[in-house]
């Protein structure tokens, strides 16, 4: 048997996993920041959109990840924000 390297999230597997469960491996590894050029670019159109919104009443952020963007959606004077996620 081959001795296996790295986080286990990143291991090939030959048996197909359903969505959350293979995320859920991935999740425990993401970082609170942009770590790659397409985030930084997705985070920097994201912020200017937020930022034109006025006077939000409600503010919710489906596949949050690790919540990156609930910072911006409080700062928008929303009464409510939430967030939702399939991982922990």
């Amino acid at each position: 048997m081959p001795l296996l390297r790295g986080p286990r999230w990143l291991r090939a597997s030959s048996v197909p996993m359903e969505a959350q469960a293979a995320y859920a491996l991935w999740a425990e590894q993401y970082p609170p920041h942009p770590h790659n050029p397409l985030m930084e670019v997705e985070q920097d159109v994201l912020a200017q959109l937020i930022a034109q919104v006025k006077a939000p009443v409600r503010a919710l952020d489906v596949g949050t990840g690790t919540g990156r963007y609930l910072p911006m959606l409080r700062a928008t004077g929303a009464q409510m924000v939430a967030a939702i996620d399939l991982s922990m």
